[in-house]
């Protein structure tokens, strides 16, 4: 608790983030199916590297390093907000690096990034629909991912708690 003068300021945090604040960091939630998740990043990774496709290396920890700039930033708010991150998680985790982020969805970042970047056509310049197919790939993969964090919000383990950043968009 701040004290300020004689009036106390205590931090009103949503359930979602008192329930994500619990498990936070906790080693005792550790699942040894963590361990095989680790072992298929590496071979993913692997592949590209024996391929010598530094490129796709480079656009997979890219993609995994614009996630952690998103939950660093994700976790300022919740410090700054005294209520809620822009998203928590919450529910069964191996670890739950930070407010927004557990192991398994670093692991997802990790991989993800490389599957994007090779469904990208060879041809930079080829359109789809009309319109040039990075543009479009772009705004499909951010739409799955977002259908994934609605999913995820339906099931009660992601949580938005801001009207400006929830559903319905």
């Amino acid at each position: 608790m701040v004290v300020l003068g004689a009036s106390p300021l205590v931090a009103t945090f949503t359930r979602a983030t008192q329930e994500a604040e619990r498990i936070l960091r906790n080693g005792g939630m550790f699942q040894w199916s963590t361990v095989a998740l680790l072992a298929f990043v590496f071979y993913v990774y692997a592949v590209e590297i024996e391929r010598r496709r530094f490129d796709i290396v480079l656009a997979g920890l890219a993609f995994w390093l614009m996630d952690w700039f998103n939950e660093l930033a994700n976790s300022a708010i919740w410090h700054i907000s005294d209520t809620a991150p822009l998203w928590a998680v919450t529910g069964d985790t191996s670890y739950l690096i930070l407010i927004g982020l557990t192991i398994e969805i670093s692991f997802l970042f990790l991989v993800a990034g490389v599957v994007f970047v090779k469904q990208l056509p060879p041809d930079r310049s080829l359109r789809i629909l009309g319109v040039p197919n990075r543009l479009l790939l772009v705004f499909g993969f951010s739409c799955l991912s977002v259908g994934v964090e609605v999913l995820l919000n339906l099931i009660g383990v992601f949580h938005w708690h801001y009207w400006w950043w929830n559903k319905p968009f």
